[in-house]
């Protein structure tokens, strides 16, 4: 759709898919096996399983050692509470958690690149976290690091940065931020 702006600009929003090759999705940090067919329909929930006690904050997977696994990350009701967790996703309609880890106080979001999954805490220190997953039955938390002008806790008139989305691309890890101070929010 669109509309005229001032100065008779004209202004659209448009969206658009773009389906990349094999190379470009490892660069992702995952496996594509095919381009959809054109009689590809939405998908269907086959099966789940409880991470009881917490709410799912994020969702990757990988396949390892010709397992599927599935890594959730949560934030749970309380602290200290696993928050990182691990499924086996072979099959899609029985997934059933194998293990689960606390790494802090809750977890915004996880990416696979390699075997290691990087997340992000809701804490002021170590939001990006390194987990090594080559043994996903017994994950391991390896590194973290401090973001630079990151709060989670805000008050009076201080501005809060939180760490919303993580992203990997060419080895390297992406974090967005989302910017809140007096109630408003705005990204970065």
């Amino acid at each position: 759709s669109g509309w005229t702006a001032e100065q008779s600009r004209a202004q659209s929003v448009g969206l658009q898919t773009l389906i990349v090759n094999v190379a470009s999705s490892t660069e992702l940090g995952g496996p594509c096996s095919a381009v959809p067919p054109k009689t590809w329909d939405n998908p269907d929930s086959l099966g789940s399983t409880d991470i009881s006690g917490a709410d799912g904050t994020g969702i990757a997977a990988a396949q390892i050692n010709g397992i599927t696994y599935a890594f959730v990350t949560a934030d749970p009701s309380s602290a200290p509470n696993e928050d990182f967790y691990v499924a086996d996703a072979s099959d899609p309609a029985n997934p059933s958690i194998v293990t689960g880890i606390d790494t802090g106080v809750g977890l915004n979001g996880v990416v696979i690149g390699g075997h290691y999954a990087y997340v992000i805490q809701n804490d002021n220190d170590h939001q990006l976290q390194v987990i090594d997953i080559s043994t996903p039955t017994a994950p391991v938390l390896i590194a973290s690091s401090t973001l630079p002008n990151i709060t989670f806790t805000c008050s009076g008139s201080s501005k809060c940065l939180a760490g919303r989305s993580i992203a990997y691309y060419g080895g390297r890890v992406y974090i967005g931020t989302e910017y809140l101070a007096f109630g408003a929010s705005g990204t970065n």
